[in-house]
């Protein structure tokens, strides 16, 4: 099992949160788990029974309900992660 968390700091309500691996985007189902926390901001993705066709880049996205470009201040770069590591990522986004 592997989990993904992001925590999303946003003046504006209500938030739209969908995950993706790649281009495509995650749907709902036994092998995924797709959760937000709108009092703590906290969005999550639990993948059950990872394989290799799981291996890809993971981005979590943050709508809000009058959606405009967003601007980040800092890019965030790929990383590798072994399993059983624990990360934290920052995306700062005016």
């Amino acid at each position: 099992m592997t989990r993904l968390e992001a925590q999303i700091l946003a003046d504006i309500q209500p938030i739209q949160v969908k995950w993706m691996m790649g281009d495509r985007e995650l749907v709902q189902s036994d092998h995924v788990e797709i959760s937000y926390f709108q009092d703590t901001g906290v969005a999550r993705v639990v993948i059950r029974n990872v394989g290799p066709p799981d291996v890809g880049l993971y981005t979590c996205v943050a709508i809000d309900s009058q959606p405009s470009s967003p601007i980040f201040v800092a890019e965030l770069s790929p990383i590798n992660v072994l399993e059983g590591e624990e990360i934290f990522l920052t995306a700062t986004v005016q």
